[in-house]
């Protein structure tokens, strides 16, 4: 897949360990598969946003309003809730993006335009660019951190005492890493080696503010 490969051409403009390059992702690294069309990949990554919506849906408001298993405002200070979140946002701005393309592709297609496809990422300013892959970056590295710790450290007799929380604890602690990984197979992403560095100072931040 080459993900962690770092860039090395210089007849790009911009960052090479950031990928911020001009043009933006020129291979559609972003939107493509090797394995599967960018239509199979735009509906892989859709069914994924929408199963971790519903499931951020269903565990606030069952948490919440039937078992109030603690105050709401406590939900943004766990790590594993956080780290879902993350995984959420990438995967329903990944499907937007591949959304686009696809329809990018079929409208050159059916008008026979000779000009290349594209997705709104490509046509966004560098900040956004930065914010996607650093989401990029987080969701490959702390769900497998969350599912490790819990399962390594943290589950115990109270990790199946009751239906709701042998779901959740399935949805967040397991299937998290299952959902990246999908993402990993399927997709091509490449990751910049900026980006570890990002993901250290995001990290030294959520302890610093629980410290």
């Amino acid at each position: 897949m080459g993900i962690f490969r770092r860039r090395t051409d210089r007849s790009e403009h911009g960052h090479s360990w950031f990928g911020l390059h001009r043009p933006f992702d020129p291979g559609y690294r972003l939107v493509t598969s090797g394995l599967i069309s960018p239509f199979a990949l735009f509906l892989i990554r859709l069914l994924l946003a929408v199963w971790s919506v519903a499931a951020s849906l269903a565990h606030i408001i069952y948490s919440q309003s039937v078992v109030k298993e603690y105050p709401f405002k406590q939900y943004f200070v766990y790590f594993t809730r956080l780290t879902y979140i993350g995984l959420t946002a990438y995967f329903c701005a990944a499907a937007f993006h591949s959304g686009f393309f696809v329809l990018s592709l079929r409208q050159l297609k059916k008008h026979e335009v000779s000009r290349a496809p594209w997705f709104p990422l490509q046509k966004w300013g560098k900040f956004l660019q930065f914010l996607h892959l650093t989401l990029f970056s987080s969701i490959i590295t702390y769900p497998f951190i969350v599912t490790i710790v819990y399962w390594a450290f943290l589950a115990d007799k109270e990790t199946w005492s009751s239906p709701f929380k042998s779901w959740s604890n399935i949805s967040f602690h397991a299937l998290n890493s299952v959902l990246v990984l999908v993402e990993l197979i399927f997709g091509r992403v490449r990751l910049y080696l900026g980006y570890w560095i990002t993901c250290i100072i995001l990290l030294a931040l959520y302890l610093g503010y629980l410290g």
